[in-house]
């Protein structure tokens, strides 16, 4: 549905997206999670075609994105945390003008929603909160049920009540639809999501199912023999935010795949040890420390 090769795009001397290689399979919910900075909205306004790549290209519906013409877009929903919606209007007139854009548009749908979100077609669209503002976007791009759903950011800055709102209408409408939906905090998606990309710093760290995803992290915590070390040992890549106090040493394994070939690993690693602990972790917690990790990195 999306797949993009070698993705790359600069600013100044920044490199905002460095040879980006993503795949959004058809009918999954994909979350392009990162911290601030990391590339996620310059990684889709390249696919939506509101940037230009400096290399490589993205398709879209099996177009490439440069291609996208109003025929691919009918079929294309669009929000984004920033988009601009015309603040002069009727919230009822700007729906109807988008009826008009859209043969497949379902009045009973919107209305639908409408009552769902809590909106009223008569509040002028300048006089919303920004939170009203992201739930009269959403009714706009899920009223003609669209194939796909490209949700930029969405989430940020709503409180609860409302974040819970669009994610219930969410799931309930777009069933069926393709979802790409980026955000800095993953734990917000848990229960919305099926596939997760991890950026940093503009690169593809990883992409999985979140069933895979909970398959391959664990938090480990070893307790060392001997004297206290002064420094941390030297850990593989994939091991990722080490913190050492006294004799233990804690980090998040990112590519677990048995019990016993992982404690053969840490034995190898670092040597003897007196105990290794194991546990799963949730989504938030993964997402932490993958945030920690990238932090870590930019440090260094």
């Amino acid at each position: 549905m999306i797949r993009t090769e070698g993705l790359r795009k600069t600013f100044g001397t920044r490199d905002a997206v460095q040879g980006l290689d993503l795949r959004v399979r058809q009918g999954s919910s994909t979350a392009l999670v990162g911290a601030n900075g990391a590339g996620k909205s310059t990684t889709i306004r390249l696919i939506m075609n509101l940037l230009r790549p400096d290399s490589g290209h993205a398709e879209v519906l099996g177009v490439n994105s440069r291609k996208l013409g109003p025929r691919e877009m009918q079929r294309i929903g669009y929000v984004a945390e920033s988009q601009k919606l015309p603040t002069g209007q009727k919230l009822g007139q700007y729906l109807s003008y988008l009826s008009g854009l859209y043969p497949a548009w379902d009045r009973k749908l919107a209305a639908s929603l409408m009552k769902q979100l809590q909106l009223d077609g008569e509040q002028r669209i300048g006089r919303l909160s920004h939170g009203m503002r992201l739930k009269a976007a959403l009714v706009g791009a899920l009223a003609y049920r669209p194939e796909l759903l490209v949700l930029d950011e969405p989430l940020t800055g709503l409180d609860p009540h409302i974040r819970d709102q669009l994610l219930e209408s969410l799931l309930g409408q777009a069933e069926g639809t393709t979802i790409l939906i980026s955000s800095h905090e993953l734990h917000e998606l848990e229960g919305a999501v099926t596939d997760i990309a991890f950026i940093e710093r503009g690169r593809l760290k990883f992409q999985q199912s979140l069933e895979e995803i909970g398959g391959r992290f664990r938090d480990v915590v070893v307790i060392l023999d001997g004297d206290p070390p002064q420094t941390l040992p030297d850990l593989p890549s994939a091991w990722i935010a080490p913190r050492l106090v006294g004799r233990t040493l804690a980090f998040t394994v990112t590519d677990f795949e048995s019990e016993h070939a992982f404690r053969e690993r840490v034995a190898a690693r670092i040597g003897n040890v007196q105990s290794v602990e194991l546990s799963g972790l949730s989504l938030r917690a993964v997402a932490k420390a993958l945030m920690q990790d990238a932090a870590e990195g930019a440090q260094g």
